[in-house]
């Protein structure tokens, strides 16, 4: 008996003497009680997709199984979905069953371990960004540069980082390269660039001296004032100012009123008098 007579096999007993004979007829009940071998592949490892997807295949996984009766003509499922997605990333246990044709089954497992290493895409602003400096330094933040990045797994923390944070005085006048990086949770990363422009909006603070200046006639007639005479302590966000004095010049005997201008590289400028 083989496989091929798995069930119920009639049988025909025939006796004889030499002479006359007689028959009788029994069914024997032929059963597979041997349960496939699951025979799973070895542990490998899947890489998701521009999409986030992946797929495996029960097919693929336990292609060496095998039955004492049907090799070839054995069921062979999963104990998940043959679908990955960024939610599976890492280790995944999964079972295989394998099942004959009289449901007698046999299961392995393999770990398939779901890998992302496709980037990000790094979308920064276009055109450049304009930063006003109200102090001698402004913070850029990642929302001044960011134009929203994207990923495979846009599900997971998608993470975006400056390397310039801040600008200050110094860059005044210049075009700042800002390059942002936006790294996925599987540590892949992409960077884009925006182009930052510093301008000092802020204007010099005039400090006048506040008690009146004696100053020498000379023999002309006349007395020079200088801005160093009534300036009494003006400053700038920046630090750099140059300051002028009107009139410079005044005549002997008059007590004059005189301005103080003190301006700004950014052409920006304040007065006070003394």
């Amino acid at each position: 008996l083989t496989c091929a007579d798995v069930g119920l096999v009639p049988v025909l007993l025939t006796a004889s003497d030499g002479t006359n004979s007689a028959t009788c007829e029994a069914s024997f009940n032929v059963t597979d009680t041997t349960a496939p071998t699951a025979a799973c592949a070895a542990d490998f490892t899947v890489q998701l997709d521009a999409a986030g997807d992946a797929t495996i295949s029960a097919a693929a996984i336990g292609q060496n199984s095998t039955d004492n009766c049907d090799s070839e003509g054995l069921g062979l499922a999963l104990n998940r979905s043959t679908a990955l997605t960024c939610a599976d990333l890492g280790a995944q246990t999964v079972t295989l069953t394998a099942t004959d044709h009289v449901n007698l089954t046999g299961t392995c497992s393999v770990v398939v371990t779901v890998e992302d290493t496709v980037p990000p895409v790094a979308v920064c602003q276009s055109g450049a960004l304009t930063v006003p400096l109200v102090a001698s330094t402004a913070s850029l933040v990642v929302a001044n540069i960011s134009d929203g990045s994207t990923d495979n797994c846009q599900s997971l923390t998608v993470t975006e980082a400056l390397d310039i944070t801040s600008v200050s005085c110094s860059d005044v006048g210049n075009s700042v390269v800002i390059n942002m990086t936006a790294t996925d949770s599987s540590g892949n990363s992409d960077t884009c660039v925006r182009t930052v422009q510093p301008v000092d909006v802020t204007a010099p603070t005039a400090v006048c001296v506040g008690s009146a200046v004696q100053v020498n006639v000379n023999s002309s007639g006349t007395a020079a004032v200088t801005a160093a005479m009534v300036d009494g302590g003006s400053s700038d966000n920046c630090g750099q100012i140059t300051p002028t004095v009107s009139p410079s010049v005044i005549p002997c005997g008059s007590n004059v009123t005189v301005n103080l201008t003190v301006t700004d590289p950014a052409g920006l400028f304040d007065v006070c008098s003394a």
